[in-house]
């Protein structure tokens, strides 16, 4: 995983946002990589982590809502600018559709020649290391 990280980053950008998912959290008897091991190498590889369960829908949406509030963060903090070609990140001009969660992430129209904060838009989100979700 490593060598693939470090080619995405290579053909994609440098700030890539990377979002390592383990699957099948309710079968605690079958798995094939401890939760620490795979948080250490997340934290290690500057990637978020957090473990989801495909058969009861436990956190399935989690790894989006966090790859979506990683990339408004980098926007917004000035790391990404969607204005810049090869970016990998473009505004469209139809409004995105609000998304309602546990995360109290919503998102309102990106479109206009200046972009703005939402103000319904909060989200408590920082360095990948901080954000390991168990």
């Amino acid at each position: 995983m490593s060598q693939w990280l470090t080619d995405a980053r290579a053909l994609a950008s440098p700030h890539l946002v990377a979002v390592l998912v383990g699957n099948k959290s309710d079968r605690e008897e079958d798995r094939e990589v401890e939760w620490a091991e795979a948080s250490r190498w997340a934290a290690q590889n500057d990637v978020h982590f957090l473990e989801v369960s495909s058969l009861s829908g436990d956190n399935v949406e989690a790894p989006f809502l966090l790859a979506a509030r990683s990339i408004l963060l980098s926007i917004e903090s000035g790391i990404l600018d969607p204005e810049k070609a090869g970016s990998g990140v473009s505004y469209g001009d139809r409004a995105l559709r609000r998304v309602t969660s546990s995360s109290h992430l919503s998102f309102g129209s990106l479109s206009g020649a200046r972009r703005r904060r939402s103000d319904k838009l909060r989200l408590k989100i920082g360095h990948p290391r901080a954000n390991v979700v168990r």
